[in-house]
């Protein structure tokens, strides 16, 4: 008689993905507020950008009604006096390469909503889209607003465990009891909570409903209904009490060295 195989244990992936599939939307689902109109995007700011600057940056293509900054950290900021210092500059042939060990991509980011129709369009021009934005010698891609249909939820849970690593329990009376982890299961089901009757959260194919991700996206049929959704889990008090951050882009494995001024930005 064969030995029976031994149960697979769930892999601790730490990345999770969801789609949220629109239903009948109720009267009280108004998209119109979250229309991409004429927003755009602004990635790879500096890490203490502030308003103004962006303001100064876009204002030749024409007036921002609106900027909101996301994934800034101010409270993280030592200073520009604990930055590091740039390497030398190399002699010889390669004198003129570029280091990508020098300046990487930061975390943080912006939406610019503009005045106008013309404002959109220059700012949206091929040579703006190859060239891009430069603020404090930082190179920012600008996107339209409406390209952007994904969030991305970041489980505080989650983000203390290694990679690879087994949830640990406490030996019965010793010992404080290990830190609770969230599942793919449970993150769908509160997100179905908090979504209602309009949108539905369904795993993506293939992923594992016991996984302990770190991340977790969600792909919606539209920017509008993405908006939607990141008022509604902003708003909610079960996110809030479990920690949960929402943003438009995944944030970088090295952000925390970029709000610590631990590399050159």
């Amino acid at each position: 008689q064969r030995p029976k195989k031994a149960a697979r244990r769930p892999p601790h992936m730490r990345y999770t993905k969801f789609d949220g599939i629109l239903l009948s939307p109720s009267p009280s689902m108004d998209l119109g507020p979250h229309c991409p109109g004429r927003k755009v995007c602004m990635d790879n700011l500096p890490i203490d950008v502030t308003e103004a600057e962006i303001r100064d940056a876009v204002s030749f293509f024409g007036p921002a009604a609106n900027v909101t900054i996301y994934n800034q950290r101010l409270d993280l900021d030592p200073g520009e006096d604990s930055m590091p210092k740039q390497r030398p500059k190399k002699a010889g042939y390669w004198a003129n390469t570029l280091d990508k060990e020098i300046r990487k991509e930061t975390p943080v980011y912006a939406f610019v909503e503009f005045s106008d129709d013309g404002a959109l369009e220059r700012s949206y021009t091929d040579n703006v889209r190859i060239f891009g934005v430069v603020i404090r010698q930082h190179c920012s891609r600008v996107s339209l607003a409406s390209e952007f249909d994904t969030l991305y939820l970041e489980i505080p849970a989650n983000e203390e465990r290694k990679e690879g690593e087994e949830p640990q329990s406490a030996p019965f009376g010793d010992g404080p009891s290990p830190p609770p982890v969230e599942h793919s299961l449970e993150i769908e089901m509160r997100l179905r909570d908090v979504m209602g009757a309009d949108i539905f959260i369904v795993m993506g194919l293939g992923e594992h409903e016991w996984a302990t991700p770190a991340t977790v996206e969600v792909k919606f049929p539209s920017h509008e209904v993405a908006s939607w959704a990141k008022g509604k889990i902003e708003e909610s008090e079960e996110c809030k009490a479990a920690g949960y951050r929402v943003n438009w882009f995944k944030t970088r494995p090295d952000a925390m060295k970029h709000w610590k001024r631990e590399v050159l930005i």
